[in-house]
């Protein structure tokens, strides 16, 4: 796995975040859908649970849009084999801190 993220820029979590018309194909390519709510509508409850509890804290949230199309390229071009929670997190992390750098300039 590859490790890209920007130098000298602030941190951020990175959360997952999924499209109302796209969450069902997201948890057919996930091998842990099991662990995930089964609707969108409870999933979106618990994120902006999670999402309040980050910025809270005083963190910096970013939410980042999991596409079922790209995001399994993503994985393999990473050396993801599974598509999973870990990849999730590190796809969201990285992302949210390319964001950051990107706002930073």
């Amino acid at each position: 796995m590859k490790d890209h993220y920007p130098q000298n820029v602030p941190s951020a979590t990175g959360i997952c975040w999924y499209r109302p018309e796209t969450y069902e194909r997201c948890l057919a390519m996930f091998q842990d859908s099991s662990d995930l709510p089964g609707s969108y509508d409870e999933w979106l409850i618990q994120a902006e649970e999670f999402e309040q509890e980050c910025k809270s804290g005083g963190g910096k949230v970013v939410r980042v849009e999991i596409d079922p199309v790209t995001f399994p390229r993503w994985c393999a071009d990473e050396g993801y084999s599974n598509i999973d929670r870990h990849a999730r997190m590190a796809f969201a992390n990285l992302m949210a801190m390319k964001s950051l750098g990107k706002s930073s300039r």
